[in-house]
């Protein structure tokens, strides 16, 4: 994607989600789509996104409808943790993070 972008004002830059390296109210709009499951501490980045957006600016998520199902993805997880340890912590990360409960 990098090597593609021929526009001179879009600048791609890799970082911590966590800790963004750029001053606060610097943008419009962040956005975290279908990324959110994979961050350790989902949290920690939705509050490094208000940091950086302006006041009055736009920050959204999306994520994958776990709440309805996706049993594809859970039984790919499930086993996984079913061959090691390695799997286990994978599953205990990825399937009870916050956005994955239901909301009562």
């Amino acid at each position: 994607m990098i090597r593609r972008n021929t526009n001179r004002r879009i600048k791609v830059r890799q970082a911590d989600a966590c800790a963004l390296p750029f001053e606060g109210g610097t943008f419009d709009r962040a956005l975290a789509l279908l990324v959110l499951h994979f961050v350790p501490e989902a949290g920690k980045a939705v509050a490094e996104m208000c940091r950086v957006v302006r006041s009055g600016g736009v920050v959204a998520a999306a994520v994958w409808d776990h709440l309805g199902g996706m049993p594809g993805m859970r039984m790919m997880v499930d086993t996984v943790a079913a061959l090691g340890e390695s799997g286990r912590q994978l599953r205990s990360r990825y399937c009870f993070q916050p956005m994955m409960q239901r909301v009562n």
